[in-house]
């Protein structure tokens, strides 16, 4: 039987490979980590390029106001394309459009906000609102935590989205 002056050199080795393996497993997961997040940088600065180059093309106005109705299947339609649940959309709440100074056209918006989502499936449903023929445009995008402690990759989302009519004003 080994006494107590060898048994403490072999028990601080043992807690030190011990320590020296859950070192190893917790940067190899922030490793693991750190790789999936600069793809998907990469993979969102591509679909901004592409956005970007569909932006530089002329909009085209609406010469109706449409349904509300109209823009909310829309708008689930491209979430859906972003694989993002129904559940997550919280509102989508058109506003009254507005005329552009003393122009003929009007700017409709529409407050969408979504809840518990990705920064990816933000991207696939910005990328679906683009690339379809619907005439709505992405104003602007808040993002701000959940309310979660551990909220990983999640965000509230915030978009307020838009479309021009085209509409002369009667005198």
């Amino acid at each position: 039987m080994m006494d107590r002056k060898k048994m403490l050199p072999i028990s601080f080795l043992a807690l030190l490979c011990i320590a020296v393996v859950g070192s190893y497993v917790f940067m190899d997961n922030h490793h693991i980590r750190a790789l999936n997040a600069r793809e998907d940088v990469y993979r969102c600065e591509q679909i901004f390029a592409q956005l970007h180059n569909l932006q530089q093309k002329p909009k085209l106005a609406s010469d109706h106001e449409k349904l509300s109705s109209e823009t909310t299947s829309l708008i689930e339609r491209a979430a859906i394309n972003g694989q993002i649940a129904p559940s997550s959309i919280e509102r989508i709440s058109p506003q009254p459009a507005k005329r552009i100074y003393d122009t003929p056209y009007k700017d409709k918006s529409i407050n969408v906000t979504l809840l518990g989502i990705t920064l990816r499936q933000l991207v696939q449903m910005a990328k679906s609102l683009s690339a379809s023929k619907n005439d709505l445009i992405m104003k602007s995008i808040q993002l701000s935590p959940p309310n979660d402690k551990d909220t990983g990759d999640k965000w509230n989302v915030e978009l307020v989205l838009s479309y021009l009519i085209y509409d002369v004003e009667q005198k």
